[in-house]
């Protein structure tokens, strides 16, 4: 597949913002187009963090009266599209040629994200993990977490504590370290990883885990059914040919390439790796299972998205 489109869904908070810079170096990057949305709840009592302190006390003196619930879903859309234009020109400020349009949806905001991917035609949704305004509740687990699990597009997550540090500039991947169990699901993955390394002219890396060494640690296992060193060797090599061939039309393409098989389980590969490559990109398959290695969203995935502390591409099968 290729990105020409990227959703970014905002809503005035600072931690969702941060992910804005990112967004522009990827749509730098990809020269791909950026469709900035937010979403209006006519119902939410919290505020968006885009209602500025001088509307707060309008809006509160609105909601006391009998204002129809209209009167003030319109305010709040309207106070939305200027929030959303004024980002949009960051984008333009920041270099990014292709078009940037904005939207704004009323509803509630995780179907409303999932239908605008669907009406905008994205080929991608970008999102912090943290973003909620007010009392900065975490999206994952609420919003980014349902729109994860529904999006037929990839998702880009970016870990709250790179957030809090430091803008993700997105420009400076220097690694595409993809994650393969062996199964076509989590292949899957492999096509965009290429393209986003060839676009950044980054290394990609082929991750395999084998999890062999997590056989020592089972106590209740009789110790002839452990793992030998041999077995572990010859899981390896085998692990290692399959990454070989996976890596065969990808080098014929001029990319660089690595491939590497990791003996622990995967949630461990996929940290280590996410340290040991330079300012690297995750990309994992949302589902696909094979062997001892698991990349399903709600276990390995799910828990990388949660604890590894770089940005995260999550992959769904249809794309």
């Amino acid at each position: 597949m290729s990105i020409s489109k990227i959703l970014l869904p905002l809503d005035g908070s600072r931690l969702a913002e941060s992910i804005v810079p990112a967004v522009g170096s990827l749509a730098r990057q990809l020269y791909a187009s950026v469709q900035l949305v937010s979403v209006a709840d006519p119902i939410a009592t919290e505020l968006p963090a885009f209602i500025q302190p001088e509307h707060l006390r309008r809006v509160a003196e609105e909601a006391n009266k009998d204002v129809a619930n209209d009167d003030l879903l319109a305010e709040r859309m309207k106070l939305a599209e200027t929030y959303l234009e004024s980002a949009a020109e960051k984008l333009r400020v920041a270099g990014v040629s292709q078009p940037i349009m904005t939207r704004v949806f009323s509803g509630e905001a995780p179907d409303q994200i999932v239908a605008a991917v669907k009406e905008s035609r994205a080929d991608l949704v970008a999102m912090g993990t943290h973003g909620r305004s007010g009392l900065r509740r975490g999206l994952l687990g609420s919003v980014a977490d349902r729109v994860l699990r529904a999006s037929s597009v990839p998702v880009l997550l970016v870990h709250p504590h790179e957030l809090v540090v430091e803008h993700p500039d997105l420009s400076r991947v220097e690694s595409v370290v993809v994650g393969l169990d062996g199964s076509q699901l989590a292949e899957s993955a492999l096509e965009l990883a290429a393209e986003i390394a060839g676009a950044y002219e980054a290394e990609l890396v082929l991750l395999r885990a084998t999890a062999t060494k997590a056989a020592h640690t089972v106590a209740y296992v009789e110790e002839s059914f452990l793992a030998g060193h041999d077995y572990e060797q010859g899981l390896d090599h085998l692990a290692l040919r399959y990454l070989d061939r996976k890596a065969e039309p990808f080098v014929a393409e001029g990319l660089r390439v690595r491939t590497q098989v990791d003996s622990r389980v995967a949630l461990d590969a996929i940290q280590s790796a996410a340290t040991e490559f330079p300012n690297a990109l995750i990309v994992l398959a949302s589902r696909g299972r094979s062997g001892l290695s698991r990349w399903v969203l709600g276990s390995v995935v799910d828990a990388a998205v949660r604890t590894v502390e770089r940005p995260i591409l999550v992959v769904p099968p249809t794309s």
